[in-house]
């Protein structure tokens, strides 16, 4: 069960502005943006049938797990939602491409975390932003999603800028201080 706050389909408008807690599913044209500091977004492509689904999650984990109404705000929650909306299409989780950007470090006393190119072998402390990209990692991986491109950690807010009818993401890294 989601709520109206949870998921956003695709409206008319060709621009979307996803922000944190909000997710989308679905196949056709549409320019998504969102801004990312210690949030994380999941990017999600299906090469063969077009679909496209975008999270912007602020915590890893629900603390009440997968229980209740499922919540966008939570990584778990939106891995679990991608689950049920490729299921719903037809398709697998295990047969998108995945890309993951935010995971900043925003604030000025943790030592940033350089842009990853493998999961880390473990995140348990350490800045928000690390804890929601090492969540993003472990939980595809999990769902044997294969991760095509990551750009997370590191001491800035990004702007990212997703095309849904080619799976297309941009990436920019906008430096705080």
């Amino acid at each position: 069960m989601t709520n109206r706050s949870t998921v956003r389909g695709f409206p008319q408008d060709h621009l979307i502005y996803l922000y944190a807690g909000d997710i989308l599913f679905g196949r056709g044209y549409r320019e998504v943006r969102t801004l990312l500091g210690s949030c994380v977004s999941i990017v999600l492509w299906h090469p063969k049938a077009k679909f496209c689904g975008v999270c912007h999650f602020a915590v890893p984990e629900s603390p009440n797990g997968l229980h209740g109404t499922l919540n966008a705000r939570y990584g778990n929650h939106c891995i679990e939602l991608f689950s049920r909306f490729a299921k719903e299409r037809g398709t697998e989780l295990r047969h998108y491409q995945a890309r993951i950007y935010g995971g900043g470090n925003m604030l000025a006393h943790h030592q940033p975390l350089r842009t990853l190119a493998k999961p880390p072998a473990r995140i348990e402390r350490g800045s928000v932003g690390e804890q929601n990209a090492g969540a993003a990692f472990a939980m595809l991986m999990q769902h044997k999603v294969n991760i095509i491109e990551a750009d997370v950690g590191e001491q800035c807010y990004r702007k990212v800028y997703i095309d849904t009818r080619s799976g297309k993401v941009k990436s920019v890294c906008c430096y705080v201080g």
